[in-house]
């Protein structure tokens, strides 16, 4: 009974980091790596997002065969080398949810008119030692992606071949549809004012300038 609690608070408190960025209708990946190199997507939002955990694809949701490094770029910049705004490490011990496996970060705010670009670190069999590979998806249709409220799609992107770590994805591939959907992440909408809170501000500025407004007395 106690393990039954632990497990159902294990993903309560995930699901209370937010919402998959992107899931699936079709559970069966159709592509790995033939190479070392980064793959993901780029992708618009039209709110304000909270970004609070980075992941990758898990089919079957029974471990990955490997752990990845996965990050979010921001614009495009004029350096050959880029940090990412955000990156972290997910392995097979990091939490699942919607067959990703997610790995928490510091909250990264998204805005609105910015183009973000997410990808993984990805190896072949032989490169990434453990005798197999993690698959993804390349050529989903839209039909068969479903995305959270506020996420607008761009296109597919690697980085050049036999990359030998995490660096921004910045090639245009046109072979794969939509993106590739090995990395992921979690959103939460930033929220508005409340009413009450809204009401408390006006409350407050009046006061000042009724007071401001205030003659001395003589």
């Amino acid at each position: 009974m106690a393990l039954g609690l632990v497990l159902v608070s294990t993903t309560l408190s995930l699901r209370a980091q937010g919402t998959s960025a992107v899931t699936f209708t079709d559970s069966t990946p159709d592509t790995f790596s033939v190479s070392q190199q980064v793959v993901g997507f780029d992708f618009t939002v039209s709110v304000a997002l909270t970004v609070t955990a980075l992941g990758f694809y898990d089919l079957g949701g029974n471990g990955l065969a490997v752990s990845h490094a996965v990050g979010i770029w921001g614009p495009d910049a004029p350096v050959i080398i880029e940090p990412p705004l955000a990156q972290t490490t997910v392995t097979t011990g990091s939490l699942l949810q919607d067959s990703f496996r997610y790995q928490a970060i510091s909250p990264l705010t998204l805005s609105p008119g910015i183009t973000y670009t997410v990808g993984a670190f990805t190896q072949t069999n032989a490169q990434s030692g453990a005798g197999m590979v993690d698959l993804y998806f390349s050529q989903l249709t839209s039909a068969q992606v479903v995305l959270a409220p506020g996420i607008v799609l761009g296109d597919a992107k690697t980085s050049t071949i036999d990359q030998p770590g995490l660096t921004r994805p910045a090639v245009n591939f046109s072979g794969a549809n939509l993106g590739f959907f090995g990395p992921g992440f979690l959103v939460q909408p930033i929220p508005e004012p409340s009413v009450s809170a809204l009401l408390a501000i006006a409350l407050v500025g009046g006061g000042w300038l009724a007071r401001s407004r205030r003659k001395p007395r003589a």
